[in-house]
């Protein structure tokens, strides 16, 4: 009788408590084993114990004394979860066995996802490349193309600089490409048109020695000299000749992992620039100059990875379009090696102009120290040097906080923000046509 009210009085004890104390969850055990059921050697419940006593519990009561024995414990619903419940046992212990589950890199259900949550370490998209060091030793090497990397804090070149990677782009979705060049079947021809109107107009060279006709006002000052006793200049004939605005472009198009952001439903970053290059890429033709368009991500100063969309020495045509409809997002945005390495390229081509034209979504980062004012230091420093060497840079983003750096970065006046990513076909066709007629 004495145990019983002494339980009584611990459990009173408890209903006592403030009622702004946190409660405990609700035990589902059944009750505890009387004496008689005692291990050998166990104190007696009346007995003292060196157990911490529970907060809020009466004198006498020994906090777990009323705790279920293990693997006899049921929960709210009739779950089996004992060991969860014990207070002694060690967290790290249940650290460890978390570290030996297999950790999922991508975990996809069917349907269209209700969140999206961006990470720092973006999982290998289906379909796209896997990073440079899983293609060793299959096939021959890619090309590797060494570039230097300014350190702000050295105010000098970094030694180890970065290394370029020249991979190929694969083809993408047939179906893909159909669709968009059917949604957008009524301004393909109103661009290429827009277009040619740019191309340079031809040349009529006057007072030729020989040429396709003649030329009539050189014949009148002919007949006028002649009339006045002067010398006759045999100079009487025109000739037509092609003139080209001499103008080489590329597009270098940031595919990090970032542009696999959702703008709207069933519809990425990356979704919007694919559609945006290959509108690009038909008014381009249209204008006939010698154009290039490459991607750029990577991970790691020595695995910066740049791949060829279409070449200076190639036509656009089906399997370009294919290609830019196979552009996933990828790693991370390091930035200042794929500038130098397009600038390269651009100074390699004989033309009088050459225009680089980066497509970006957000501020250069990577694993490394590559990130903040290390990454846009480095940026700056390779768009100085593509200056520098001829080329006119301009870069259109669709990241919001662009303006806080973009313009320390590229100037004043080259670099474009945009105000929503769904705009960007239609805005990157207007800054080029504003780019190309100057």
């Amino acid at each position: 009788m004495g145990r019983l009210v002494e339980r009584g009085a611990a459990a009173a004890g408890r209903r006592r408590r403030h009622p702004c104390r946190r409660r405990r969850g609700r035990r589902g055990g059944r009750r505890a084993r009387p004496d008689t059921q005692r291990p050998p050697g166990a104190p007696a419940r009346g007995a003292p114990s060196r157990r911490r006593r529970g907060r809020g519990a009466a004198p006498g009561h020994v906090d777990g004394a009323d705790r279920p024995a293990a693997g006899a414990g049921r929960g709210p619903f009739g779950l089996q979860r004992p060991t969860d419940r014990a207070d002694t046992d060690a967290a790290d212990d249940y650290a460890d066995a978390l570290s030996e589950l297999a950790a999922a890199r991508l975990v996809s259900r069917p349907g269209r996802p209700r969140e999206v949550l961006l990470s720092d370490d973006p999982p290998t998209p289906r379909g796209a490349a896997p990073p440079p060091s899983a293609t060793a030793g299959h096939g021959a090497a890619p090309p590797r193309r060494r570039h230097p990397e300014w350190d702000y804090r050295l105010d000098d070149y970094n030694q180890a600089g970065a290394t370029v990677l020249a991979l190929p782009a694969p083809a993408g979705s047939a179906q893909w490409l159909e669709q968009t060049l059917a949604r957008h079947a009524g301004m393909l021809q109103a661009i290429r048109r827009r277009f040619e109107l740019l191309r340079a107009e031809p040349l009529r060279l006057r007072q030729q020695l020989d040429g396709d006709s003649i030329d009539l006002q050189a014949w009148l000052d002919c007949q006028a000299e002649r009339r006045a006793g002067l010398p006759l200049e045999p100079r009487l004939y025109s000739q037509q000749r092609r003139a080209r605005r001499d103008l080489a472009i590329t597009l270098l198009v940031d595919v990090s992992g970032s542009t696999d952001g959702w703008i709207a439903p069933g519809r990425r970053v990356i979704d919007v620039e694919r559609e945006a290059l290959l509108l690009v890429c038909v008014a381009l033709d249209g204008l006939a100059e010698r154009f290039s368009v490459q991607a750029f991500s990577g991970e790691g100063a020595q695995g910066v990875v740049v791949r060829d969309v279409k070449r200076f020495d190639e036509r656009y045509g089906p399997e370009v379009a294919l290609r830019i409809a196979g552009l996933e997002p990828e790693h991370y945005t390091r930035a200042g090696a794929a500038v130098r390495d397009a600038s390269a390229g651009l100074m390699a081509e004989t033309a009088a102009h050459r225009l680089l034209l980066l497509l970006s979504d957000g501020k250069p980062n990577d694993v490394d120290q590559y990130d903040g004012r290390y990454g846009l230091e480095d940026l700056r420093q390779a768009v100085a040097e593509a200056r520098r060497g001829g080329i006119a840079p301009f870069c259109l983003t669709v990241d919001r906080h662009g303006a806080g750096y973009l313009a320390r970065v590229f100037g004043a006046h080259h670099y474009a923000l945009l105000p929503r990513p769904e705009l960007l076909p239609a805005v990157l066709l207007d800054w080029l046509r504003k780019l190309v007629a100057r």
